[in-house]
């Protein structure tokens, strides 16, 4: 990995001030001590200055990387947003003028890194990407032209447009707060009504032919698409499919079927579309 001078030109002052403020301090107390005595304390002064050159080190680290993304998406942030889409992320620290490097997320590891030269070539690669028709077409398609779509992901779901899912989390700025994170235990306890208006579609993608809801917990647990960014599946989430107009959920990692009519009907009705009636809903 590249060193960055940013960090070293931040982490420099802090080891200089240790040494020119501290060492003749400890010169002064040390001097009516024994050396095995200052031996001991003089391991602990450089263990505990190495810990904290060290967090720094990893703090200043976080700090440009999150300033790094900022210059990024008000340059590229379209072409970045159909990357994630397309299942990779921006390589931070091993990217650098005329070298581009793409790490894949977790469900894209078995194609490796890619690199390109230029963010043309990377524009490029995407619309190639989008005229494969693979799985991911669509996903890259609407990052880079969302005007050419009259539905989102969710609505498409309820369209019945192919075999599709969608994930819903408690909306944190409803009443359903009360009951994020808490399993069907606790809020049958507690006497919590599941209220499909507190739950908001956070991603929706096409469903492969053998996935099963099991499994799209899984990948949402261990490897999440790059363009997912909700936190990991959860005793309070929600997902939904739809396979051939037969709607199955999963709550709070429990197989739930008996409800998922009543939220999938809530939620057609919240969407701009219902099979057989374009004008329900909002």
């Amino acid at each position: 990995m590249k060193q960055n001078p940013l960090l070293t030109v931040c982490v420099l002052p802090l080891v200089w001030i240790h040494r020119i403020i501290v060492f003749p301090y400890i010169a002064g107390w040390s001097s009516s001590r024994e050396m095995k005595e200052m031996k001991a304390s003089m391991d602990v002064i450089r263990k505990t200055a190495g810990e904290m050159i060290d967090q720094l080190t990893e703090e200043l680290e976080i700090i440009l990387e999150e300033k790094q993304k900022t210059e990024l998406h008000e340059k590229y942030g379209i072409l970045v947003d159909a990357l994630e889409a397309a299942g990779y992320r921006y390589d931070y620290r091993e990217s650098e003028p005329g070298h581009i490097v793409l790490a894949p997320d977790g469900t894209h590891e078995i194609a490796g890194y890619l690199q390109f030269e230029s963010w043309g070539d990377i524009k490029d690669w995407l619309e190639d990407t989008i005229a494969e028709g693979t799985d991911i077409s669509e996903r890259v398609d609407r990052a880079l032209y969302p005007f050419k779509f009259d539905y989102t992901l969710e609505e498409e779901m309820f369209r019945g447009n192919g075999d599709r899912f969608a994930i819903y989390h408690v909306d944190e700025g409803t009443p359903g707060k009360q009951h994020l994170f808490m399993n069907m235990a606790m809020v049958k306890e507690d006497g919590i009504t599941i209220d499909a208006a507190n739950y908001k579609c956070v991603y929706s993608g096409r469903l492969h032919e053998n996935e099963k809801l099991d499994d799209l917990y899984a990948v949402f647990n261990d490897n999440p698409p790059a363009d997912y960014k909700a936190h990991s599946m959860s005793v309070s989430d929600v997902i939904i499919t739809n396979r051939g107009g037969e709607y199955a959920g999963i709550l709070r990692g429990s197989i739930w079927i008996c409800r998922t009519s009543r939220l999938c009907s809530t939620k057609r009705k919240n969407t701009r579309y219902c099979p057989g009636n374009r004008k329900c809903g909002l």
